[in-house]
């Protein structure tokens, strides 16, 4: 698999996950192979780049990924770092502390750890043996289990998990929002209209290119399959956007995605933001209209193979199954399926499932304690996307206790791996945290400028970048940046009168420095 990124200096933006060189010749099973690889999974992991990294003799950078996963409490991470200490792979040899990340993760009682790490202990002479105890409770004291489970990871608050966010229909679980096209009698899946001459040309870059295809052909604009997670902001409006599938042409039903406004959720009767998913076009509504087998029969036998392969009991294979049973919500399933098929995957440690269980155990307000238990197996494999929804969980969740420190632990490693939401919460908590020790203007400003280009489509990002400049001491850019948050808001219908207030009072503070000076 690889991945396509978008780079501004020595930071990556959000990576859009791409299969390799995709034609409709290949059938409709690999598009929904293509289709559910889009499925939150923009970020490469710490530990797979680690991986991969080790297999072929690249001990250094493998070191440092598995290095990254140990410290927040991956005992698979921390076994590999012992045996790479221990036989000096990509750092210098040291049995000392191969013995103390061994007995880390013994603690989690992984796989045969506690056996290693009582081999090595045998092996050290008692000079060694003393340095190991010394050590080991320092490292206990900043990596052992207990002490990440209460330093970076959720706490539940035990009352609350009992209550439910109240969302109207309009914005409960899988909604569908039709847009009305024109009709073209066009069938993708029977029609060969795909066969370009170079078939790697990528027809489905991030934002749904379809330049290659329209050269061809004029596209049609009823069969398109649209699925995506939005956050519902506290005031009702669409706010951050994780597009899962997206297929034909999705620009205008995007466009309305972005202007909808829903009534605010609610938490005991306080509005409070929440994610939810909506299915558009053909994911949702041709499978319950019409027969699957008569209209979309190549589809159709692309299901039967990916519920076939589901069989095998191998992880993969019964993620790309779930996900299929998710997006095309007509299909037959059975009582519990979904969530069974996840939950077998995740314990096999594909951590692309974990993330995906926990965003609907989530998402559907079943067990929020275990949506963040999932959350965080995902993110101690280095998930960029599960370590920015540890953040918010700490930020925003009526279900878990607030702590602005925690967040930003996650933020900072989400960030470095280019998420772009990351990025953005980021300079957010660095200029108007609660707690002022957080604060870091100038970071702020640099993370936020890296992502503007990126993320044009959020107001709140010209904003923040607004105060970034404004407290960095550059007032002309200040004011030109939160007239374009402004301008934007209205476009989005965001209630924009706090942002009128704070430019009005800061030109009415310029005006009175220059009637000052002369």
């Amino acid at each position: 698999m690889q991945f396509t990124t978008l780079k501004m200096g020595p930071i990556m933006f959000k990576p859009v996950a791409m299969p390799v060189p995709f034609s409709f010749k290949t059938g409709v099973a690999s598009f929904l192979l293509f289709a559910v690889f889009l499925l939150q999974c923009n970020a490469w992991a710490n530990m797979r780049a680690g991986e991969y990294a080790y297999e072929v003799g690249d001990f250094e950078n493998a070191f440092k990924d598995y290095s990254l996963a140990a410290k927040v409490g991956n005992p698979r991470a921390q076994l590999v770092l012992s045996t790479m200490y221990y036989h000096g792979r990509g750092v210098a040899q040291d049995k000392v502390l191969a013995t103390v990340w061994a007995a880390l993760a013994s603690e989690y009682k992984y796989e045969n750890s506690t056996e290693i790490a009582k081999k090595f202990m045998a092996e050290l002479d008692s000079t060694q043996r003393r340095k190991f105890e010394q050590l080991l409770v320092d490292y206990i004291g900043n990596y052992g289990k207990e002490m990440l489970d209460a330093s970076i990871y959720p706490v539940t608050i035990a009352e609350n998990l009992d209550k439910k966010i109240k969302l109207s229909k309009r914005s409960r679980g899988l909604a569908e929002l039709d847009v009305e096209l024109e009709e073209i009698e066009i069938d993708p899946f029977e029609e060969d209209i795909f066969d370009f001459e170079d078939e790697s040309e990528d027809i489905f870059g991030f934002g749904g290119s379809t330049s290659a295809i329209s050269k061809k052909i004029n596209w049609l604009t009823t069969q398109y399959f649209f699925v995506t997670d939005i956050e519902i902001a506290a005031d009702g409006t669409t706010r951050d956007i994780d597009i899962l599938l997206q297929y034909g042409l999705t620009g205008r039903a995007l466009k309305k995605v972005r202007l909808m406004k829903f009534p605010p959720p609610t938490f005991e009767g306080e509005p409070v933001s929440f994610y939810t998913r909506l299915l558009l076009g053909q994911s949702q509504r041709s499978l319950r209209n019409f027969s699957l087998r008569d209209k979309f029969p190549r589809l159709a036998r692309g299901i039967r193979k990916n519920k076939a392969n589901a069989k095998s009991g191998k992880a993969h294979d019964q993620y790309i199954y779930a996900l299929t049973l998710m997006f095309f919500t007509g299909l037959h399933r059975e009582e519990g399926e979904v969530e069974e098929l996840l939950t077998s995957a995740s314990e096999q440690g594909l951590e692309k499932a974990m993330y995906v269980l926990g965003m609907k155990l989530y998402q559907e307000q079943t067990d929020p304690a275990k949506a963040a238990y999932w959350f965080g197996e995902a993110a101690k494999q280095g998930l960029a996307n599960a370590e920015f929804r540890l953040a918010k969980l700490q930020l925003e969740s009526p279900w878990f206790e607030r702590n602005e420190r925690k967040a930003m632990f996650w933020l900072i490693r989400s960030a470095n791996q280019g998420y772009l939401y990351a990025l953005r919460e980021l300079g957010r908590l660095q200029l108007v945290a609660d707690n002022s020790d957080l604060h870091d203007y100038k970071s702020a400003l640099k993370h936020l400028k890296r992502i503007q280009l990126v993320d044009k489509w959020s107001p709140e990002t010209f904003y923040y970048l607004a105060l970034a400049y404004r407290r960095n001491g550059d007032k002309k850019m200040a004011i030109s940046k939160i007239e374009d948050a402004i301008f934007l808001g209205k476009q989005l219908g965001r209630d924009t009168t706090e942002w009128r207030e704070t430019l009005a009072s800061w030109q009415t503070r310029a005006k009175v420095i220059i009637e000052a000076v002369d």
